[in-house]
């Protein structure tokens, strides 16, 4: 995901959104095209999928097992991608900027 998020960096005319339509020829335009390029997706339901997908992953490992302080050292890698997810120019909505917001927050807690 890091990968993803330097691409929307570097290009800011890539526009993540989910509530366009695929366009077959949105993949053809180049690297000089400067008008928006309109990729379907959602970053926020990515990032809470792998916050799923980790915290579950937590739960099927014994607390005292070497295993599972390996896998806590992922937990400031989701933190950093919590991060960088809320600058990206996205359409998504204010209630996904506040889930991404929750989501940094509870790892600072933790």
């Amino acid at each position: 995901m890091l990968v993803i998020l330097d691409i929307l960096e570097q290009y800011p005319n890539i526009v993540v959104d989910d509530t366009v339509q695929p366009e077959v020829n949105e993949t053809k335009k180049g690297i000089g095209y400067n008008g928006s390029i309109h990729v379907w997706g959602n970053l926020v339901t990515f990032l809470e999928k792998i916050d799923l997908e980790f915290f579950k992953s937590l739960q099927y490992i014994d607390p005292h097992a070497k295993e599972y302080v390996e896998r806590l050292r992922d937990e400031p890698m989701f933190f950093v991608l919590s991060q960088n997810v809320q600058p990206i120019r996205t359409t998504e909505t204010i209630k996904s900027a506040a889930d991404v917001a929750d989501e940094a927050w509870e790892l600072r807690v933790l």
